[in-house]
């Protein structure tokens, strides 16, 4: 994660604000609308892998925009639609905060 203060600040602060991420930095803060938090790959896998228990995520991406290929038995039975409005629920807001695009693979596990 990086810390952007005015698009020309740039402050490496991972292990400090993870933990007070989103309820001091998020997008819905005083402080998230001065400060810009871009997520990382691995958050996002994070965040899509403990709302979507037992998936495998593989993602990509420049802190802006992603590319994710989601692995998930939850997935069967459904169409790429409803798979993909599944990995949307997962993210939740952030999807519309902290993501400004994702571009995404789902598959079942076989």
């Amino acid at each position: 994660n990086r810390l952007h203060f005015v698009g020309f600040l740039f402050a490496p602060i991972d292990i400090l604000l993870k933990p007070y991420r989103d309820s001091w930095f998020g997008a819905g803060t005083i402080v998230g609308l001065i400060f810009r938090i871009m997520p990382t790959p691995e958050d996002i896998k994070d965040w899509i892998e403990q709302n979507l228990p037992g998936s495998q995520v593989d993602i990509s991406g420049d802190g802006r925009h992603f590319e994710a290929v989601v692995v998930y038995g939850g997935f069967e039975g459904k169409n790429r639609i409803q798979q993909q409005q599944m990995v949307y629920a997962a993210l939740g807001d952030k999807m519309d905060e902290e993501i400004h695009a994702l571009s995404m693979r789902t598959l079942t596990p076989q």
